[in-house]
């Protein structure tokens, strides 16, 4: 088997420039399929999603737009600043929000008058 193969391939490679040119011809005539099928193996179509996703140089981001327009720095600078310092930062959590039943029962116990 492994031969036949070899065989194919030699036969495939010394054929494949002529082929390819009746596959064209073929295409002049209107035959569609045979010419997809060259461009296909060819690698020409279709595009490769690689290059259909990969932003060009000089094609900025809407992020990067948004960015310059609101002027806001690229990189992050909180960090930056924070690092210079060298001091500890302290966060505290946020005093948790009443819930309806708290709330009418703190209400209760506000003197009125």
């Amino acid at each position: 088997m492994a031969e036949v193969r070899k065989d194919l391939v030699r036969l495939v490679k010394n054929a494949a420039e002529a082929m390819a040119a009746a596959v064209v011809d073929e295409g002049k005539k209107g035959q569609v399929s045979p010419v997809k099928f060259l461009l296909e193996m060819a690698g020409v179509f279709p595009v490769p999603e690689a290059e259909v996703n990969a932003p060009d140089k000089r094609e900025e981001s809407l992020a990067e737009t948004l960015l310059d327009r609101l002027g806001i720095p690229k990189t992050p600078v909180a960090a930056d600043e924070y690092s210079k310092d060298d001091e500890e930062i302290v966060m505290f959590p946020a005093k948790p929000a009443a819930t309806s039943s708290e709330e009418s029962s703190d209400s209760a116990e506000l003197p009125v008058g």
